[in-house]
């Protein structure tokens, strides 16, 4: 195991890594034990940190294993064949349907993309290129009548807010999928544009990768737009939240336990909060509002449970 470090910048903790891959804490925990996916690092207290590698490694073997994968057999797998397998199982998903009603009309948007349509080797058989233009209303004016299946667009950043203004070029241009190439974006914003059914790649994208991308776009979720960021999932449930509030500990005080009453204290808030939601119509968007900051309290108060019950070896049933 890696040797204590005390500088924490670049390292997540197992909370954050669950929140942002959808790995379980305690899936998370067995994988390392039986099969080493990866290794964290321990601070100088014994704490387990991830870095951006082992976050990001991670990420692949979450979705390959989704895909029906075992994690047994991706231990020893670099990420750079991680990465392979998965473009390849996309492409064998039912998201090649979209090759299969060919030619398949992309339209590129943006001019720093014009280089990759001039570069492409790919059959006529395959797509048609409607070409590279500045933005969907200039392709529109140009008395363009085609309608295109996928969007390639391009963008130096991502954020959440950018879902509004893709969605309105979706259906101005017709298209039913989009391919978002990007220079700069956390994996949090990336795993949420993908979970609302938009592909995201990392500028440079060659041609081969952005015509994986279109064939794999029917794969997604349909195309939505909450408004809202994905929702932090509850790491522990009420049964262990309630042996945490009379466990004991080496701790000289009762954080551990005063900490679990607070996060069952918030969860029940956030539940209340969305019942309210529901039964009062007139009040939504304030309650809304307030079930939205319940869930990130608790995902900040669940860290800091996470924290002691990794300091003090504490085993959850």
């Amino acid at each position: 195991m890696s040797s204590a470090i005390r500088d924490l910048s670049g390292y997540h903790t197992i909370g954050v890594v669950s929140r942002q891959t959808g790995i379980h804490p305690e899936t998370l925990r067995v994988w390392e034990k039986r099969y080493q996916l990866v290794v964290p690092t321990r601070t100088d207290t014994g704490r387990r940190v991830y870095s951006d590698e082992d976050l990001y490694r991670l990420s692949l073997v979450k979705q390959l294993v989704d895909q029906g994968y075992p994690p047994s057999g991706l231990a020893s797998v670099p990420v750079e064949k991680l990465k392979e397998r998965l473009a390849g199982k996309l492409l064998k998903t039912k998201g090649a349907a979209l090759l299969d009603k060919a030619p398949v009309k992309v339209l590129f948007i943006g001019s720093v993309l014009q280089s990759v349509v001039d570069d492409h080797s790919t059959s006529a058989d395959e797509f048609v290129l409607l070409g590279c233009h500045p933005s969907v209303s200039d392709y529109q004016n140009r008395d363009n009548s085609e309608k295109p299946d996928v969007l390639v667009l391009y963008h130096p950043t991502l954020h959440e807010d950018l879902l509004g203004s893709l969605k309105e070029s979706l259906e101005t241009s017709g298209a039913i999928g989009a391919v978002v190439v990007f220079n700069i974006a956390s994996r949090t914003t990336v795993a949420y544009f993908e979970e609302n059914g938009v592909l995201c790649l990392k500028f440079p994208a060659s041609f081969s990768d952005i015509r994986r991308a279109c064939a794999s776009v029917a794969d997604l979720p349909s195309f939505r737009v909450t408004g809202s960021a994905p929702a932090h999932e509850r790491q522990f449930t009420d049964e262990q939240l309630a042996y945490l509030a009379v466990a004991k500990n080496n701790i000289a005080c009762e954080c551990l336990n005063h900490l679990a009453e607070i996060v069952t204290r918030i969860s029940a808030f956030e539940s209340y909060s969305a019942e309210c939601s529901n039964r009062n119509p007139a009040d939504v968007k304030t309650h809304r509002l307030l079930q939205k900051s319940s869930q990130t309290a608790r995902a900040i108060m669940e860290d800091c449970l996470h924290y002691i019950i990794e300091a003090e070896s504490i085993k959850l049933g």
